[in-house]
């Protein structure tokens, strides 16, 4: 991955270039943060809230239920069985735009680079998907898509950071002022 990012810094085309790392799993390391429920749902598989500790095991039943029982408010799209978030993972933006040092508390989520694309190709959301939970959320807070506290548009930096892909630190005169350039 380092490799690849430093190709990319050492390109024309980085100046406008942002990378997304995003892990899909948290392998093993829980979060102890619980999410809420974003998306009520009432489906066979759910077991969120009301959940029956007594019967476990393979065909043993579930609550089906996810939020209120009856619904508040109707699912995403009409979609049962999408409750909420998983455990808190990890995301870098690696950008000429990317706020540097800096750590974003924002809600987001693996949508939420949907929700980006979307924001900046100005395209319409698409009907039923994760990422529009949050884009009503992201109006309601006057944010304009899921990362935008990733970003600074305003002052793009100028620098390269190249790194040694075996260990991650900037390599010797690691640091260039203008792509490709010491």
């Amino acid at each position: 991955m380092t490799r690849e990012i430093d190709a990319l810094m050492r390109t024309p085309d980085w100046k406008s270039t942002v990378v997304v790392v995003n892990w899909d799993d948290s392998d093993g390391w829980y979060d102890h943060v619980y999410s809420g429920i974003t998306n009520p749902s009432l489906s066979p598989a759910d077991n969120v809230t009301n959940t029956n500790t007594n019967t476990i095991g393979p065909g043993q039943p579930t609550s089906q239920q996810c939020g209120p029982n009856p619904q508040t408010k109707a699912p995403l799209a009409g979609e049962q069985g999408r409750c909420g978030f998983g455990p808190r993972i990890p995301m870098l933006v690696i950008s000429p735009y990317a706020r540097v040092n800096h750590v974003d508390s924002d809600l987001t989520d693996q949508a939420s680079i949907i929700n980006f694309i979307e924001y900046n190709w100005h395209l319409p959301g698409i009907p039923g998907s994760a990422d529009q939970v949050l884009s009503r959320l992201d109006r309601s807070e006057g944010i304009k898509f899921d990362l935008a506290g990733m970003f600074d548009f305003r002052r793009p930096q100028a620098g390269t950071l190249i790194l040694n892909p075996a260990t991650g630190e900037p390599t010797a005169g690691g640091r260039h002022r203008k792509h490709g350039r010491k």
